[in-house]
Order: C-alpha cells, then structure tokens, then sequence
C-alpha cells in the first residue's frame, strides 16, 4: 500500500494491478507499455510517488502513481548481464536504491540512469529481499544459502542453517525479512517456518508448525494497525 487507500499488485502475467481500497474498484495493467515482456512481474515497491516492479530477465519498470506514465529501466541500461531478474528493490535511508537479483546486490543512483555497482561481498548469487533496519544494519535473504547482514561499517555476517545447531535457521532459503514496530527481525523460510533474529545472542528463535505456523512453507510478513503480524503459508495467514 501506498498509505492514501492504494493497494498495488505484481502478478505472474498481467503486470501490475491497483485496488482501491475505499471502493474496491480494481484497476488492471497500471503503467503497461506497448511490450508484453513487463506482464511478468515479480516484485513491486513503493517509493515516493513511485512504483518500480522487477520484470522477469527484463529489469525493472517504474510507474508514476499521479500521471501513470511508465519506462522501462532494462538490464543494459542498468549494466546487468542479460536475462538477470530482479527480485527486490530497497531504498537506503539516502533514497539510493539496492537491486537484489539472482546475480546479487547492486546499488545505483536515485534515478536509475546510471550503470548500477555490485555491492561487494553479496555479488554472485540469488537474493530474493533486501531489509534496512532501524539500526543500520542491511538484510539479504538468499535463496539457498541462508541471510546476510551487513552493519553500517560494511562488516558482513553470514547467518545459515544447521540441522544441529537448534538455534541457528531453521531453513537455508529464507523467502523474506521484516522488522516489526518493536524493532524484532522476522524472518520467513521455505520448509523451515519462521525465524526471529535474537540480538542480544545472535542466533534465532524458530517458530513452526509445532508452535501453531499452519504450514513450515512461508512467504511475506506483514504488521496491522494492531501489532498484530501476519505471516503467510501455503496454508493461509
């Protein structure tokens, strides 16, 4: 959501799709351009005004919410090898955008118009959500090979899992990372359930079926307006 009743949806083969949440009107393909290569969306991130959407081995397509005019930031523009996918967009709290892909983590200007850099130490491999935390701290969930965290220094911890360490991840792939209104880091894993980062050990609590999760197959995390967390399965919320 965008905070003024918007909700926006990526979607496998239809692009993007907005839904107002005070009539429920749903409005379908938002920003599509003349190419049917940006209906496969695979993630979707509001920033100021503006949506951008990782486009399947395409790049990235950015929308204006207020005039709905759209372009197409493709991999050459952005200096990513070919058929790369995007699989999450974040904003730095300096608005410098931070390209997960499954080439790695890269980081370009404000405006995208520039070749982006590899950051170094999370290049070469498959990152599915980027996180920046209210202590500085940047997040990299990974497909296969467990969550990064990089301080403010630039110092990288590599957190995976470990079938006999009972505290370390429960899953190597972890699907997502959150922070929740009192600063707990949540994470979601595929066959593992969920993960909350414990700062003052730096290892994790788990949180599975056992304890009430419906399925150990998780996705995204969300907050309501009651602190109350969501967090979905292959079996509902």
């Amino acid at each position: 959501t965008d905070g003024a009743e918007n909700l926006w949806l990526c979607t496998e083969d239809g692009g993007i799709n907005h839904i107002d949440l005070q009539t429920g009107r749903i409005t379908p393909k938002i920003g599509q351009t003349a190419s049917t290569d940006d209906d496969y969306t695979i993630c979707l991130t509001y920033y100021q005004g503006r949506l951008y959407a990782g486009i399947n081995k395409t790049g990235i397509k950015v929308v204006d919410t207020r005039t709905g005019e759209a372009q197409i930031v493709d991999n050459e523009r952005m200096g990513l090898p070919s058929e790369t996918s995007v699989y999450d967009i974040a904003f730095d709290p300096q608005g410098v955008p931070w390209v997960g892909t499954d080439r790695g983590v890269w980081r370009g200007d404000r405006t995208l118009t520039a070749p982006l850099v590899p950051v170094k130490g999370l290049e070469d491999m498959w990152v599915y959500d980027i996180l920046f935390d209210h202590r500085g701290n940047v997040w990299v969930a990974r497909m296969g090979d467990g969550i990064h965290r990089m301080d403010s220094k630039g110092r990288l911890a590599h957190y995976q899992a470990d079938p006999k360490e009972p505290n370390s991840l429960s899953s190597g792939s972890v699907s997502a990372v959150f922070e929740d209104s009192q600063g707990n880091i949540w994470l979601s894993t595929d066959r593992g359930g969920i993960c909350r980062y414990r700062p003052e050990t730096d290892d994790f609590e788990r949180i599975s079926t056992p304890e009430g999760l419906p399925d150990d197959v998780a996705y995204d995390m969300l907050e309501d307006s009651h602190g109350r967390l969501w967090f979905g399965t292959n079996r509902g919320d």
